[in-house]
């Protein structure tokens, strides 16, 4: 590979880095806001325990936990695909 397309690479990984970081972001955010929904959830009286609402609260949560197993599965093969790139000579 010459040194032009080398630096292409080198860039195309800068970029992965970046693109790393920004999810890594969300992923934080989308964590802390099912943490907060967990605790309402966990703190609603008895009383609403079977309502529509608890109800809706813990599928937000199932969606929210979907959300970061896959976000944590991009960040994976962000870094697998950055470990090729590296390989590269």
């Amino acid at each position: 590979m010459n040194n032009k397309r080398r630096k292409r690479i080198v860039e195309a990984k800068f970029n992965i880095s970046m693109a790393k970081g920004y999810i890594e972001q969300a992923n934080n955010i989308i964590e802390e806001v099912r943490s907060e929904e967990e605790e309402s959830h966990d703190n609603l009286p008895e009383s609403l325990m079977d309502s529509e609402r608890a109800y809706t609260m813990e599928e937000n949560i199932g969606y929210l936990e979907e959300a970061i197993e896959k976000l944590e599965n991009a960040l994976e093969s962000l870094d697998d695909t950055c470990e090729e790139l590296g390989e590269i000579t």
